[in-house]
C-alpha cells in the first residue's frame, strides 16, 4: 500500500513472495515521488504550527521539514533555523524531537511531560530529540525575523488531522520562485 500529498491511498499491491526484494525498491520510489513537500528548498526560518506523535516519532516528519535527529538522514527542507510553536493533544506530553527545533515557545513547553520525553529518547537512542531549546518567552509567538514575508494559501491540508496550513514563511529574495508555482 502506498498513499499520497494528501494522506490518500495511491496504490494497492499485492506481491509475490518471490518477487518482493525486486518490486520493493520501486514501491518506494514511488511512496517517496507521492510525498507532500515545501515549495522551497532552502530557508532561513522553518516555523511549524505543532509537532506531534501523530504527525512523526520526531514530532515533525524530517522527510518534509528536513530536521534529521541523526547524521544519517537526509532530504527536506534545507534550513537555518527551526521553531516549534505547540504541541498536539494526543501527543500526551511527549515532545521527543523539540530537540530538532532552535526555539520552542512558552505554550509548548508548558505541555511537555519528561516523564513520558525521556524515556522514549533513551530506547531510541538518540537523545538529541529530548534535548531542550531555547524557549520563547513571548506565548503567542516566537520573534520574527524583519526580512521574512508572510504569505497566506488556502486550501492545503497536512497530514491525517487533515489540519489547514493557513500560511507560510517566506525570505523575500525568494518570493518570485515561490509566485511561479502557485
Amino acid at each position: 500500500m502506498c498513499g499520497n500529498a494528501y494522506d490518500e491511498t495511491a496504490l494497492i499491491e499485492a506481491i509475490p513472495r518471490d518477487s518482493i526484494m525486486e518490486r520493493e525498491p520501486e514501491l518506494l520510489k514511488l511512496a517517496f515521488a507521492n510525498m507532500p513537500g515545501i515549495l522551497v528548498k532552502e530557508a532561513d526560518v522553518l516555523i511549524v504550527n505543532e509537532m506531534g506523535k501523530n504527525y512523526s516519532g520526531t514530532g515533525v516528519d524530517p522527510n518534509i521539514s528536513g530536521t534529521w535527529s541523526t547524521e544519517f538522514g537526509k532530504g527536506g527542507l534545507k534550513v537555518k533555523r527551526t521553531c516549534f510553536l505547540d504541541l498536539t493533544d494526543c501527543s500526551h506530553g511527549n515532545a521527543n524531537g523539540m530537540g530538532l527545533a532552535d526555539i520552542i515557545t512558552a505554550r509548548l513547553f508548558d505541555k511537555l511531560d519528561p516523564e513520558v520525553i525521556y524515556p522514549n529518547c533513551f530506547t531510541s537512542t538518540v537523545l538529541r530529540s529530548g534535548m531542550m531549546p531555547l524557549l520563547s518567552l513571548r506565548t503567542k509567538k516566537p520573534y520574527r525575523p524583519a526580512s521574512v514575508l508572510r504569505i497566506r494559501l488556502t486550501g492545503i491540508t497536512a497530514g491525517s488531522s487533515g489540519s489547514r496550513i493557513p500560511f507560510i514563511w517566506v525570505r523575500l529574495c525568494c518570493l518570485s520562485p515561490i509566485i511561479k508555482t502557485l
